[in-house]
């Protein structure tokens, strides 16, 4: 085994990786690198306070974080000084019981404290860990947080403070098309508003078939994302990027303690709460009254008025999905629509070549 202590022998990021015995550690080296565009750099450290090998993450020039390694976790060092503490003040109420009691137990020096984190798994405070180090590479612009306040509606019926918290909190984020960004009601995302792109909620029936329940799009913010927020709920809904989208996420206990004292926010919620509950009544309408030749046909259509083209890059299996059904019923529909003049179809391909007599058809 490595020997943290050898001045003499330099080891690899995967030997210090491999000591560590965690691929938690892997993770979070990965996520710094990609998300803040920190470059490591291993160091010995002669100072008796922790003396041994470590990792360092700088971003021009300015230290992010240092890593020690131990024996199935690391410890990572945050530093928070003046630049920084006014930005996580405000967030700390936002932050998990152990990173709060961190922070407040850290005594402060020369006008910085120095946050010794503990890490084994990937769960609240390993998140805190990454936001910390988000306001340490100075992510957060005031751009960033102006193009947000024109996207949420109720921004200018909040009081100053509870505007304050929500700026200090929120975080933005770059999904690729095909991201799970939800998965069910153990994952509790925050809420989630999209700045552009489209995204998917859906539900998996036992046998693992996935039905589309709704879509969101530019401006849309997602309630279900939280999940720990809405305990009544009896439905796993997973959200997914259908396009390459960005986002801010509300943290979920923020947004809570804003919606008690807020009249507006509590009322615009109930709005969004009773649109989505509309958008699934109008789909079990559908499964239970219209054939599924019908179902199919309306969104072809729907899908020719999102992407605004006729010729739709997209996929038996996709549809399918979209539906609830299976690929071959798809399949076969589309054939009958094809050779009634409606449409034509290649591989990964379905073109609407007469958009009047397929709307006939939705309508018969």
């Amino acid at each position: 085994m490595m020997d943290l202590l050898d001045h003499s022998y330099q080891p690899t990021l995967d030997e210090i990786g491999e000591y560590i015995g965690n691929p938690v550690f892997e993770k979070f080296c990965l996520e710094i690198g990609d998300k803040y565009k920190g470059k490591e750099k291993i160091e010995f450290s002669s100072c008796s306070w922790e003396r041994g090998w470590n990792v360092k993450f700088k971003k021009s020039g300015k230290s992010l974080c240092t890593i020690y390694p131990r024996e199935s976790y690391f410890t990572v060092l945050v530093v928070i000084g003046q630049k920084e503490k006014e930005a996580v003040e405000a967030m700390l109420p936002g932050l998990s019981p152990e990173l709060q009691n961190i922070y407040h137990q850290t005594k402060e020096g020369n006008g910085q404290k120095w946050l010794m984190i503990d890490l084994e798994d990937q769960d609240s405070i390993y998140r805190d860990t990454l936001r910390l180090i988000e306001v340490r590479g100075g992510r957060k612009k005031e751009k960033e947080h102006t193009e947000f306040t024109d996207y949420f509606p109720v921004w200018g019926q909040l009081t100053p403070a509870q505007q304050d918290k929500i700026s200090g909190n929120i975080v933005s984020r770059t999904m690729k098309k095909g991201t799970v960004i939800h998965n069910g009601s153990m994952d509790c995302a925050g809420l989630l508003l999209v700045q552009s792109g489209q995204l998917r909620a859906y539900i998996l029936s036992d046998e693992g078939r996935e039905i589309t329940i709704y879509r969101l799009f530019d401006r849309d913010l997602c309630l279900f994302s939280a999940s720990c927020m809405m305990r009544s709920i009896q439905f796993e809904i997973t959200i997914q990027a259908e396009k390459d989208s960005n986002l801010w996420i509300i943290p979920t206990e923020i947004y809570q303690q804003i919606m008690k004292e807020s009249a507006p926010l509590s009322n615009y919620t109930n709005e969004i709460m009773a649109s989505r509950f509309s958008e699934v009544m109008w789909l079990v309408e559908q499964i239970m009254w219209k054939s599924l030749d019908k179902r199919i046909s309306s969104f072809l259509l729907e899908e020719s008025a999102i992407e605004n083209s006729d010729r739709l890059k997209i996929t038996h299996e996709t549809i399918a999905g979209h539906l609830g059904t299976h690929r071959e019923v798809v399949t076969r529909m589309l054939h009958y629509f094809q050779n009634e003049g409606m449409i034509t179809l290649s591989r990964g391909t379905v073109e609407i070549i007469n958009r009047k007599k397929l709307e006939a058809f939705c309508k018969e």
